[in-house]
């Protein structure tokens, strides 16, 4: 409740509004994660806009805000299966790649994270491009990730679950050879012997 009282008491001109609402966004993410109530994650995401709307995209924050916005909206998407909200979600995923610096971490979490809503989209809509993009996506996610990274061998076998989609939909052999050899990796790489 202090997180709505600062920001009814903050001024849409003040640079700090966007952090407040921000701020706001996540905590009733959380308390929607926690008790499920979606009238927090409709507040989440009303606040989320507001905060992307008032940031300048030469914000370093922005990309990070626009992470958030899209956190509550394929959270949304999840619970209500509203397809513009994942479609919402995909447009501002993109954005947010666009802004996060080249080389970084977050650049390439996000990527990730789109590579995932057109997955998902692929999914719900059935549309092959999204499953091609979202291949491509992924390969350069796992390919940039160290493999020391805890990230590395979910991202391999996310990488291989949408391998077998594919396979599933094209009858390409080559692609269940690509997947049984990821998940392999993924194993490997959490594990002290070679399947090898």
């Amino acid at each position: 409740e202090i997180f709505h009282h600062n920001n009814k008491l903050t001024p849409n001109d003040r640079p700090d509004k966007p952090d407040h609402l921000n701020n706001l966004a996540s905590a009733l993410q959380a308390r929607f994660r926690r008790l499920g109530n979606m009238g927090d994650l409709v507040d989440a995401i009303g606040k989320s806009r507001i905060a992307v709307k008032l940031i300048p995209d030469s914000s370093p924050k922005k990309p990070h805000y626009l992470s958030n916005f899209t956190n509550a909206l394929i959270a949304r998407f999840e619970r209500l299966d509203n397809i513009e909200d994942l479609e919402d979600a995909i447009v501002e995923l993109r954005r947010a790649h666009k802004l996060f610096p080249e080389g970084s971490p977050d650049r390439i979490g996000s990527l990730g994270r789109l590579a995932s809503a057109l997955g998902s989209r692929y999914l719900r809509l059935g549309n092959i491009e999204d499953l091609e993009s979202s291949i491509q996506m992924l390969r350069l996610v796992a390919k940039a990730t160290p493999n020391v990274s805890p990230d590395k061998p979910g991202r391999l076998d996310n990488l291989a679950a949408l391998c077998l989609l594919r396979f599933n939909r094209l009858k390409d052999i080559k692609d269940i050879y690509s997947s049984i050899h990821l998940s392999c990796r993924a194993v490997e790489l959490t594990s002290d012997y070679s399947l090898d």
